[in-house]
């Protein structure tokens, strides 16, 4: 007989918070008609600041990024740490 255990979690208030930002910024980036965003990789830190990481091909595109990240509602600062790979 196979036994299946379910486990209920409570995520605190602010936990869903950052969960709910991070995801909208990464929806934004998706929609953006550039391929290198989404390589971009969206961190939550605390009280509302997010932290971007990964490679993008232009600086044109880390601005985007940076701004998209920005303009969220519920983001109150912005670290970016995102390379940029500009042709081999």
């Amino acid at each position: 007989m196979l036994s299946v255990k379910i486990w209920i979690v409570h995520i605190p208030k602010h936990m869903q918070k950052i969960s709910i930002v991070t995801t909208k910024i990464k929806a934004k980036l998706a929609e953006e008609k550039m391929s290198s965003l989404i390589h971009v990789k969206v961190d939550a830190a605390n009280k509302g600041g997010v932290i971007l990481s990964g490679e993008v091909s232009s600086r044109k595109e880390a601005d985007r990024a940076l701004s998209i990240a920005r303009e969220t509602k519920g983001v109150t600062s912005v670290k970016s740490y995102i390379k940029i790979h500009e042709g081999d």
